[in-house]
């Protein structure tokens, strides 16, 4: 939960900067890579989605489905409202192909959770001896 915290951390800090007009040097480069921006789009909109249905799996009380479309439904909607605010944003433009790389990789990475499901269950537990492996309810 506390990287999904810095993430989403991380995630504000990328969308105000460019917001506001700063780090265009690192955005300008970032544009100079064929498709450097969708794939920047794939990775934030789809790391989110990763850590978001990661997080939730571990406290969930609801089947594994219900976490799935909740978690999906919540970075969809977020993915969303954030590029559609693009348009009113003057130094932002809105763009339908941003959105496309931001739903693969929420469809991509956000699914990583449940289908690698045990491998990524499996934490070592702070303070155990080396090698001490305990599962996380899921």
């Amino acid at each position: 939960m506390k990287l999904l915290a810095c993430y989403i951390a991380l995630f504000a800090l990328v969308a105000v900067t460019a917001d506001l007009g700063y780090g265009r040097s690192v955005y300008r480069l970032m544009h100079e890579v064929a498709n450097g921006d969708k794939i920047a789009h794939f990775v934030m909109m789809g790391g989110l989605a990763f850590l978001v249905n990661r997080a939730w799996l571990a406290r969930a009380s609801a089947g594994r489905g219900a976490v799935l479309a909740a978690g999906t439904a919540f970075c969809l909607l977020l993915a969303t409202a954030d590029e559609f605010s693009h348009a009113l944003l003057p130094l932002r433009m809105f763009s339908y192909y941003d959105l496309a790389a931001n739903y693969a990789g929420i469809a991509v990475l956000g699914f990583v959770p449940f289908v690698a499901g045990p491998a990524l269950r499996r934490i070592e537990r702070p303070g155990a001896p080396a090698g001490s492996v305990i599962a996380a309810q899921a």
